[in-house]
């Protein structure tokens, strides 16, 4: 699930308020070892290795495409 830097500090600070530590400093060194601690990872979401290859886009225009065609006519 993706979160981003900002949210995990924003909810640390919110955690630390709920139970009385006013005094959190949320640093970029804090949130490399929180999520070290708790394997979080970056990882990209997307890229060029998710593509569909021709031979799919062939297939599918040949057959999905068609029938969604034929459908409204």
């Amino acid at each position: 699930m993706p979160i981003s830097e900002p949210l995990i500090k924003k909810q640390a600070i919110t955690f630390s308020e709920k139970l009385g530590d006013i005094e959190l400093v949320v640093s970029t060194g804090w949130l490399e070892k929180f999520a070290k601690r708790h394997g979080i990872i970056q990882k990209v979401i997307s890229d060029e290795s998710g593509d569909v290859s021709d031979i799919e886009c062939v297939q599918w225009k040949s057959t999905v495409l068609k029938l969604l065609r034929n459908s409204f006519n």
